[in-house]
């Protein structure tokens, strides 16, 4: 027994870009290229090492273009426990007035200690315009940030102790989300042109549904299903490059689904979805997290779409 997906389309492929780098995304290097992140004087990155608290409040001033406005501010932090002539004082307490932490509830705000993922969530969403107890909550960071396709299950290998490679996974994705305040992140930075505008959705048919045949769009979607699994079909016009889709290039439900197996034939990707439930999956979405690339190094990004109706059985 099967399922079939109707799918309306909310976006349409945008080819032409920077290409992308090595065999697969290197958020690090993405970013670092993007003069984003800094390395070290020897140009290591180092993914895996664990960030702490303060340090985070440095990336953020950096992604956000205002590492100098921060490092030069007079005002302290109101916290107790950091040291007016640190280093990092004037970015903790940048960040402080941005609203971007509020420190603990004694007053301090533990710049040593390792970052948590629950903290590196919630510094990033309040940079990123959201509003703790508004918004989303502090100890929900990470669903929320779930929900919005920039984290999945397994990110962290330790949630306590985030590491930096972690957290340019998570700042890489979020340049191509459309942020609370300032549309798409990485557009309003800058970093690259705003996608063409979104015409009027179009119904794709799926395949035997006897109606008119399907219109030439830049991408199809549709899927069939098992009793476990969805496999969902994404054709492309251009020939895609196997090495740039990964598990993690698409979100589907905000992340609630994960995507157990992805291959890619030609200009079709299929994407194989746990779905243990058996869910008919109404009103959930397809997103295209990261971009993908063709043989000629053109990235493709900005896909999204909806599942709309109640999937008809088949046997």
């Amino acid at each position: 027994m099967k399922k079939h997906l109707l799918i309306i389309l909310a976006g349409l492929l945008v080819l032409g870009g920077p290409p992308a780098y090595g065999e697969t995304v290197d958020y690090g290097r993405e970013l670092y290229e993007y003069d984003l992140i800094q390395g070290d004087q020897a140009g290591n990155l180092m993914a895996d090492r664990v960030l702490s608290r303060q340090e985070m409040m440095v990336v953020l001033a950096r992604l956000f273009g205002e590492e100098e406005t921060a490092g030069s501010l007079t005002l302290r932090a109101t916290f107790t426990d950091v040291a007016p002539d640190s280093y990092y004082a004037p970015y903790i307490a940048y960040a402080q007035g941005r609203g971007w932490t509020t420190g603990y509830p004694e007053g301090t705000f533990g710049p040593e200690e390792s970052l948590e993922a629950v903290q590196a969530g919630a510094f990033l969403l309040r940079a990123l315009g959201y509003a703790s107890g508004e918004d989303f909550a502090y100890e929900d960071s990470l669903v929320f940030l779930q929900s919005l396709g920039l984290v999945l299950d397994g990110d962290f290998t330790d949630p306590s102790a985030v590491k930096r490679g972690e957290v340019f996974e998570m700042i890489y994705k979020a340049l191509y989300l459309e942020s609370k305040e300032a549309g798409l992140l990485g557009v309003s930075l800058g970093l690259f042109e705003a996608p063409r505008p979104v015409e009027d959705p179009v119904a794709v048919i799926t395949p035997g549904d006897d109606e008119e045949e399907e219109e030439d769009l830049f991408v199809t979607v549709y899927g069939a299903t098992t009793a476990t699994t969805i496999e969902i079909i994404i054709d492309y016009q251009e020939t895609i490059a196997a090495d740039s889709v990964s598990l993690d290039t698409y979100a589907v439900g905000g992340g609630d689904y994960t995507v157990t197996a992805v291959s890619v034939e030609g200009g079709t990707i299929i994407l194989t979805v746990d779905n243990p439930e058996g869910d008919d999956l109404e009103g959930e979405s397809l997103i295209q997290i990261s971009p993908v690339r063709d043989l000629a190094g053109n990235l493709g990004e900005g896909l999204e779409a909806t599942i709309k109706g109640e999937p008809p059985l088949e046997d």
